[in-house]
């Protein structure tokens, strides 16, 4: 059997020390259990949408919001086309990844709704 020695003790750090048990967990209230599981019954069924025909009315208005934010940017340029020390920078589309995070947020706010909750919009 190998023995190795501990590194002397340095300052600061205790000569003995207590060592317990990790206390049980609490048992979860009846009524908390519950709850869970109604609200786990009521969103069962939710699922991520495969287009965005099916979204939240929530993620509909920021695509929409985006869409016209961005023809706005655009005709803001095309009137300062001749003014080259400022025009405004165009707002990219929206690329799949975009559309992907809308998609789950739309399942999750759909999600919190079903389950009793509440969503409202930024505005």
């Amino acid at each position: 059997m190998v023995t190795f020695r501990l590194p002397p003790r340095g300052d600061g750090i205790p000569r003995v020390t207590d060592i317990h048990p990790t206390p049980p967990k609490p048992t979860p209230l009846l009524e908390a259990e519950r709850s869970a599981t109604t609200a786990a019954a009521k969103v069962e069924a939710i699922a991520v949408p495969d287009g965005l025909d099916n979204l939240h009315p929530h993620m509909k208005a920021w695509i929409v919001e985006h869409k016209k934010q961005q023809k706005e940017r655009e005709q803001e340029s095309k009137r300062r086309r001749h003014q080259i020390w400022w025009t405004p920078r165009m707002l990219a589309d929206l690329t799949e990844r975009d559309l992907y995070r809308f998609r789950v947020t739309s399942a999750i706010f759909t999600g919190v709704e079903k389950a009793g909750g509440k969503s409202r919009s930024r505005r």
